[in-house]
């Protein structure tokens, strides 16, 4: 079967299954349930009535402040022409998560046989984690596929060398978008400039010249929110006011919005001398409907576990478990300390370890193999994955469904690393049958 065909029904089987598994679900369920859903709704909305510059953030509800603009404004003509009817916008999610499958057997054909790519691509569609946010409005789908599409563009130029104008700036659009839809893929700039520059068989200044094109051309296509961004809030804001407070210090700028909480600051608990006297004594605290994390350590006392500030120390241990967790037997409390987490039923626990605890073995096969052997598209696509890993673990937090984007990566390496795994036994039985 040719490449052409196989990438038309990894699609088509793709889309037809998360098709009918969104809109089966929002028939069954509607809105029930629904949280950031509804922000990212009502942000798209009050674009439509208050145009595409939304200049009066305050009539946003609170979880829609300081959103990306990116996957509202992604679905603003679905929003226009259908209204409420959110059954169109679960097709998109369902079409766009779909070419995740496609773009791993592209990546995954490059460095291995195609029955790996076909194996890696396979997975992806049976991938449970793909089909959580498939039927809700939410940017997750649209996320996972515009990352692999960018690290896909990126390898493609590595590949080739000396890459043109026009391959720098298709990365550049994409990056950027993907900027927008996630203001924290904005920290990998570096990395992919980094990657430009070091491609091989590129004198010096054309390594330099290439990557401050990048950088340029990046800039550019981030220039027109940002302008809006500062004639709304009167501030250079990079992207989203989730980012004030890093930009406000970097600008000198003191007159920083406190309303805008982050999650960050909900779990960030100072308590009284009474408060931690109760929880010592495994007393609940009184809790007045809006503290979160007053309903976090009366969960955690429900099970017999204290919850007290983490050290530095051990909010990292705790979010790099996170991070990499394959199932959760037992509860606990996690990132600050305050933040508590229920076992998972045992459904969820089995998908879990079907499809994402079985990979990490062959993941990390892939990452020895690949750097043993200097394979340098398993070294970027690895390199990738654990900066978005320290990024979370170090500087913000942890949940799986942050981990979504670089799931299709931890597929491709654990292919690899089953292809080098089976290479390397296939060649341990042939030395051990006698010489003829």
């Amino acid at each position: 079967m040719r490449n052409k065909n196989i990438i038309l029904t990894l699609f088509i089987i793709s889309f037809a299954i998360k098709c009918a598994f969104g809109v089966i679900d929002f028939l069954r369920h509607g809105t029930e349930g629904w949280m950031d859903a509804w922000a990212y709704i009502y942000f798209a909305k009050n674009l439509i009535s208050q145009g595409l510059m939304l200049p009066n953030e305050s009539l946003l509800p609170e979880n829609a402040l300081g959103l990306p603009p990116g996957y509202s404004f992604t679905i603003l003509p679905l929003i226009y022409i259908f209204g409420d009817n959110y059954i169109p916008v679960i097709i998109f999610n369902a079409a766009i998560v779909s070419f995740v499958p496609v773009l791993i057997f592209l990546i995954v054909s490059e460095f291995t046989e195609k029955r790996f790519a076909l194996i890696a691509a396979s997975w992806s569609i049976i991938y449970i984690e793909y089909y959580l946010y498939v039927s809700e409005v939410l940017k997750e789908s649209l996320l996972s596929a515009v990352f692999l599409f960018a690290i896909y563009l990126l390898l493609e130029i590595y590949k080739k060398g000396k890459p043109g104008y026009r391959h720098l700036a298709l990365l550049a659009l994409v990056t950027a978008y993907l900027f927008h839809i996630d203001e924290r893929y904005f920290s990998f700039t570096p990395l992919f400039a980094l990657v430009i520059f070091m491609i091989p068989g590129i004198k010096f200044p054309s390594k330099i010249r290439n990557a401050v094109v990048y950088g340029l051309i990046v800039v550019a296509f981030m220039l027109p929110w940002t302008l809006r961004n500062y004639y709304v809030h009167g501030k250079f804001v990079l992207i989203t006011e989730r980012t004030g407070s890093i930009m406000d210090k970097l600008t000198g700028n003191k007159n920083t919005d406190e309303t805008k909480k982050t999650i960050t600051e909900y779990f960030k608990a100072e308590l009284s001398e009474q408060q931690i006297d109760s929880i010592k004594n495994f007393k609940p605290l009184y809790d007045n409907g809006n503290s979160k994390p007053v309903k976090h350590i009366n969960e955690g006392l429900r099970y017999g576990i204290v919850a007290h500030k983490f050290s530095y120390p051990e909010r990292v241990y705790a979010e790099f478990k996170e991070y990499w967790r394959p199932f959760r037997f037992s509860p606990g409390f996690v990132y600050t300390g305050f933040r508590f987490e229920k076992p998972w039923s045992a459904g969820h626990n089995a998908a879990e370890l079907l499809c994402f605890g079985i990979l990490i073995p062959f993941f990390l096969y892939g990452v020895y193999s690949g750097i043993r052997k200097r394979n340098a598209a398993v070294i970027i696509i690895s390199a990738f994955i654990f900066c978005h890993m320290a990024l979370h673990v170090f500087a913000l937090y942890v949940r799986v469904r942050y981990r979504l984007p670089v799931d299709a990566l931890i597929i491709i390496v654990s292919s690899y690393g089953l292809y080098e795994l089976l290479n390397l036994i296939k060649e341990r039985n042939r030395m051990k049958q006698p010489q003829q």
